[in-house]
């Protein structure tokens, strides 16, 4: 009878245990789904406050589209440009050649445009590093322009990757062109 009663005993230690460690895990597993929920939904509000800046947008449409723009700031006189390769590439010109008269007022602007672009792509760089989302978050949002600028994919090919990239260097984003490769290797990747 005791030896019953021992066995009896064990095995609800046993069953103790094992409830007690199912619990933990279970604990551990929701905390995780619920660490990956606010992840996600942070990267998609520091996408959205990317994309509704103005100048981001401009950028945006800029890199993807050969289309007139109207690059002015907010409450200024219009000024429309082409967004061709030639523009995009003068305007992100990091090297003067000689003979170099300066930049024209459209291609001030479109440095102005690429420059926040660039600084808040450095925000968000700055949110991966404090491991606040991950590279894998941000990816559906920004791993299309991260393989335009990158990878030269857009109707604008390499010519204005080199020269966007060019500008990354000289000016010293460097968060934001170490987001920009790993989001660009990944796309090659998966």
């Amino acid at each position: 009878m005791d030896t019953c009663l021992a066995l009896v005993k064990t095995i609800a230690e046993v069953c103790g245990i094992v409830a007690l460690g199912t619990s933990a895990i279970w604990g551990l597993y929701e905390f995780r789904l619920k660490r990956i929920a606010e992840r996600k939904k942070l990267a998609f509000e520091i996408f959205e406050k990317f994309k509704l800046n103005p100048e981001c947008a401009l950028a945006a449409k800029m890199l993807d589209w050969d289309t007139k723009l109207n690059i002015a700031s907010i409450g200024e006189k219009p000024m429309f440009v082409r967004s061709s390769t030639q523009f995009l590439g003068m305007a992100l010109m990091t090297e003067k050649p000689m003979g170099f008269a300066g930049f024209s007022k459209e291609e001030e602007r479109a440095r102005d445009i690429f420059d926040t672009f660039f600084t808040e792509l450095e925000v968000i760089s700055g949110h991966v590093q404090a491991a606040q989302v991950l590279d894998a978050d941000l990816k559906p949002f920004l791993g299309y322009w991260a393989d335009l600028i990158v990878s030269g994919q857009g109707h604008h090919g390499t010519a204005l990757s080199n020269q966007a990239l060019a500008f990354l260097k000289a000016y010293r984003f460097s968060g934001a062109l170490a987001l920009l490769t790993r989001m660009a290797a990944a796309a090659k990747s998966s």
